[in-house]
C-alpha cells in the first residue's frame, strides 16, 4: 500500500523529491540501534542534505546502502516481486529498493 501511495503521489503531483518516513523493517534498529535513523535514497547529495539537517535538529541519520543487488533480490519469475525474504538478507535495503 505504501508503494502504491508513493507511486500515485509521483504521478499526480510530479514531485522532484519525496521523503518517506517509516520503520521499513526491524533490521535498521538491529543495525543502528535507536541512535540513528536509516537514510535510503537515489540521490547521494539529497541523502547528505537529509543527514546534515538531521544533525542540526538532533534527529541523526545514517546513510545505508541501496544498490542494484537489493533490487535484484526482489525479482521473481512467478510474481511481480518476492514479498517475503527472511533468510538473513538486508531487509531494510530490500524494502527501500522495493519502495
Amino acid at each position: 500500500m505504501l508503494a502504491d501511495c508513493m507511486t500515485w503521489t509521483q504521478q499526480h503531483y510530479k514531485v522532484s523529491k519525496m521523503v518517506e518516513l517509516s520503520t521499513l523493517t526491524y533490521s535498521v534498529v538491529a543495525a543502528l540501534g535507536t541512535t540513528f535513523a536509516g537514510i535510503f535514497g537515489n540521490s547521494p547529495s539529497f541523502n547528505a542534505t537529509l543527514q546534515a539537517v538531521g544533525e542540526l535538529i538532533l534527529e541523526r541519520g545514517w546513510i545505508l546502502p541501496l544498490e542494484e543487488e537489493h533490487r535484484e533480490m526482489i525479482e521473481s519469475k512467478v510474481a511481480d516481486c518476492i514479498s517475503d525474504i527472511n533468510d538473513g538478507n538486508p531487509g531494510a535495503s530490500i524494502a527501500a529498493a522495493f519502495l
